[in-house]
């Protein structure tokens, strides 16, 4: 259902030898997003099966799914962090498939790793975060939609394995249990990934991954956890994966890897355009330790971060 030729050049290893970790090449990023197709075609089956009188949706398949990705995301945040900037993928004949509840998925596991929750746990949150909005895509007539979610989750085989998801899926439709409602800490995090990644998609600066953060740091009012919110950011960086930024000699590029914690050499930028406006082409990547001076609208200078994230021949 959903296929795609990975193809991405590995960096000049000369413009980032110096920096603390490894460039993104091609075989980290290819896997990466065999795994978020996956990811989007397990979804979008059990989604099918939810609102289907003849089937019964499996769990199962899910959990498998979200331990893969609490393994990838271990091993190396930045590639699957980076595909969170789809925010919905076309299929034949045209139809355009959801990704929010893999995206959710990714951004919860993430901020449960940097929270140091168990293995365990980050798969329940991942589950949780994955199947959080289930209702929007059963075709389901109840609302609100975290109802709708409920009801869709009762018809999956193992009943017993959905409590928590259920009180994730009710704590995070806010017609449904206010911002200033208790939640568990599953429903908290998935929360804040849900928050993220809705606000992500707006289109301009004003949903530059950059400023999203800031304001989910700053806005109190709306019932986040500040606690995980603040692991959130540390897990997310300053300039998280995705967020267009011009550098300090004017050229503009797209951060592919966060900055790590107090760490001089800065997140790992690919230059996409000159100084003049000039776009480039080829790979290039901002030296270590070149400074971010502000994040930019990618779309002011035409630049489609699924063009790096999860590129096509």
């Amino acid at each position: 259902m959903f296929d795609a030729v990975m193809d991405s050049r590995p960096p000049d290893a000369a413009a980032v030898g110096t920096r603390p970790w490894p460039a993104p090449l091609r075989t980290d990023q290819a896997a990466a997003l065999r795994l978020y197709l996956q990811a989007v075609a397990a979804y979008e089956q059990a989604a099918a099966a939810a609102s289907s009188a003849q089937a019964r949706p499996e769990i199962a398949p899910l959990r498998r799914v979200a331990q893969r990705v609490v393994d990838s995301l271990r091993d190396d945040s930045a590639p699957l962090l980076g595909l969170c900037t789809l925010k919905g993928l076309k299929t034949p004949p045209g139809r355009i498939v959801r990704t929010h509840g893999v995206n959710t998925m990714i951004l919860a596991v993430a901020l449960a790793q940097t929270a140091g929750l168990p293995r365990l746990v980050q798969v329940q949150v991942g589950l949780a975060g994955l199947l959080h909005d289930l209702g929007r895509d059963t075709g389901m007539a109840a609302a609100p939609h975290g109802i709708a979610t409920v009801n869709a989750l009762l018809r999956f085989r193992a009943i017993e394995d959905v409590a928590v998801l259920a009180v994730a899926a009710l704590c995070h439709d806010a017609t449904v249990a206010p911002a200033a409602s208790s939640e568990d800490g599953v429903a908290a995090i998935v929360r804040i990934a849900d928050a993220y990644d809705t606000l992500t998609a707006r289109e301009g600066l004003d949903g530059s991954p950059d400023l999203v953060l800031a304001f989910l740091l700053r806005n109190r009012s709306a019932g986040f956890d500040a606690a995980l919110v603040r692991c959130f950011a540390r897990c997310l960086g300053m300039y998280p994966p995705g967020t267009a930024v011009q550098l300090e000699d004017g050229s503009v590029g797209l951060v592919m890897r966060a900055a790590l914690p107090a760490s001089p050499a800065g997140p790992l930028v690919r230059v996409c355009c000159k100084a003049d406006g000039t776009p480039v082409a080829e790979d290039v990547w901002a030296r270590s330790g070149v400074r971010v001076v502000t994040s930019v609208d990618a779309a002011a200078f035409g630049i489609d971060p699924a063009q790096f994230f999860a590129p096509r021949a």
